[in-house]
């Protein structure tokens, strides 16, 4: 395969351009001087074809564009069916250890597959990977291998939307209803498409304690509501559900992103001390994506969740602080919430310029 015809087949999937163009250069000369590091990733699943494997990758680029985008260079190429690459270049902000260590609960919380990852930093190491072992050859993919559209990361953010009562939720989905009616699908692709819908709309349901009957008359289930009509009609339908849905939880008040940011927040200040404290605990006790309560975060509170849980974990430190000046280091780290003292130093000093120890002197 011509290195033209590589990059006119693989998906762009990711908003860093200029990493884009970089890669391009790279491949051109074969260089890798320019990398910082290159992570190799392994997927290992049940699932079957090549539809399935793209769909998380999908989900897995996501939730590392979650983290890495505005750092920096980047750039994901995909190497195998199996295989892809994180390439990143100059991030000194981004340990790479580190990354996967925040993005390891992510991915191990899936059920449908699992991860290995290998770090990579020398530059011999990295050409070998992408060069001499010829390793971006990618397969053809025939267009019988091309089913709907209807990627892990789209329903994800339709059952956040809806959910979460927003009014942009009836244009999400026929959004991605009419493009799929453009791709021209046979009548089993389209059957299919609205089987992965009604299931969605199920866990729609679950997630919010109700039951099909209390959105249709005369006991309606799912299946027989999108059963008749043609494929424009089945669109209108999924719409007119959606904006049912959205209306109900709006009219009983159950949900405003306003009042919803401060029960996370709260969740924090009553979670600091847990050393463990992650994201994906916030969004499994609310039952909502990382990434819809990290977008939450920012709008409401200004802040990300790293953020906002370090300024508690620093606030507790001046208020045990200032009500015993010659507490011990390890136990203020332990009372506090960080994993270790040097930790709770590094962070204590960002957010208020001093040292805990500097801070105490001020009330012996």
């Amino acid at each position: 395969m011509s290195k033209t015809n590589l990059f006119r087949r693989r998906k762009l999937s990711t908003t860093a351009l200029k990493g884009e163009k970089k890669l391009r250069r790279l491949w051109n000369r074969q260089d890798t001087r320019s990398l910082q590091n290159l992570l190799l990733l392994t997927i290992h699943t049940e699932q079957e074809g090549l539809y399935h494997l793209n769909l998380i990758k999908d989900h897995i680029k996501s939730l590392y564009r979650e983290i890495l985008e505005g750092f920096g260079e980047y750039s994901f190429l995909d190497l195998t069916p199996f295989e892809m690459a994180l390439l990143i270049w100059e991030m000194p902000q981004i340990n790479i250890q580190d990354l996967m260590t925040e993005i390891s609960p992510y991915l191990d919380s899936s059920e449908l597959f699992r991860i290995s990852w290998h770090i990579e930093t020398k530059q011999d190491k990295i050409h070998n990977y992408l060069f001499a072992s010829k390793r971006l050859t990618i397969p053809e993919v025939s267009a019988s291998t091309v089913s709907f559209f209807y990627p892990l990361e789209t329903e994800q953010r339709i059952i956040d939307y809806i959910t979460t009562a927003k009014s942009e939720a009836p244009s999400l989905v026929h959004n991605i209803l009419d493009k799929n009616r453009k791709l021209g699908l046979n009548t089993q692709e389209w059957d299919n498409l609205f089987t992965a819908l009604i299931r969605t709309y199920k866990r729609i349901f679950m997630q919010l304690n109700k039951s099909e009957s209390y959105y249709f008359e005369q006991n309606e289930s799912l299946g027989e509501y999108f059963q008749y009509g043609s494929r424009l009609e089945q669109v209108d339908k999924a719409v007119e559900l959606t904006k049912k849905i959205v209306d109900k939880i709006k009219d009983s008040g159950d949900f405003q992103e306003e009042s919803f940011n401060i029960k996370l927040v709260q969740y924090i200040k009553d979670n600091y001390q847990d050393p463990n404290l992650a994201l994906i605990d916030i969004a499994d006790n609310f039952k909502l994506s990382p990434t819809y309560i990290s977008r939450i975060f920012k709008e409401h509170a200004g802040r990300n969740f790293k953020d906002l849980l370090s300024l508690e974990r620093v606030r507790a430190c001046k208020d045990i602080i200032q009500a015993d000046p010659t507490i011990k280091l390890n136990v203020l780290t332990t009372k506090s919430g960080f994993n270790n003292s040097a930790t709770l130093i590094r962070t204590f000093k960002k957010y208020t310029g001093i040292s805990p120890g500097k801070y105490a002197e001020q009330f012996k």
